[in-house]
This record gives C-alpha cells, structure tokens and sequence, in this order.
C-alpha cells in the first residue's frame, strides 16, 4: 500500500522527519483481521462499508448495518432518487 507515492512502511512522519514504521499490531493485514473477527462482525463491518460506500453517515450505515436491509434494494432506492433519510426510515 502507498502513501502519497510511498510504501507505507517507509512513509516520513511530517513533525518527526524520521521514517515511521508501520508494525504487525497497529496495522494487520486482512487475513489476520478475519482471523480476529467472528463471522457475524465480518458481516457487519462488511455491510457497513457498503452503506459507507453509498455516502450514510458512520452512524447511519451502523444502523442500516444492523438492520436487516438489503443492500441492493438500499441502493435501488437511492438511483430512484429516494433521499438517505428517507431511505433510512423505510429500511429500519
């Protein structure tokens, strides 16, 4: 992954002007993040990227996350030009 052109784990800190190195417990790799999470927070973390993705806020694709809204129908709605609160309030 790159930062600005740059390997991450040669990315320059701004205020130090020493190379940051990036080590295996603040940044795991996806395989060890599935490794970590049970099946249903995958799920979650999933369906909250998407409803991420189609522009709801952190707390609104938390809680259409946690509904059981269909993400294509979700996305449906919004192409129709149902506005995101609108949407939120038929899916939850």
């Amino acid at each position: 992954m790159t930062i600005s052109g740059r390997r991450r784990d040669h990315f320059i800190a701004e205020s130090a002007r020493e190379p940051f190195e990036v080590s295996a417990m603040t940044v795991a790799p996806r395989e060890r993040l599935d490794e970590l999470l049970d099946e249903p927070a995958r799920v979650h973390a999933w369906r909250w990227h998407l409803f991420d993705e189609m522009g709801f806020s952190y707390t609104a694709a938390s809680t259409l996350a946690r509904s059981r809204a269909d993400t294509h129908a979700v996305q449906q709605s919004l192409e129709r030009g149902c506005s995101k609160n609108l949407v939120l309030r038929i899916f939850t």
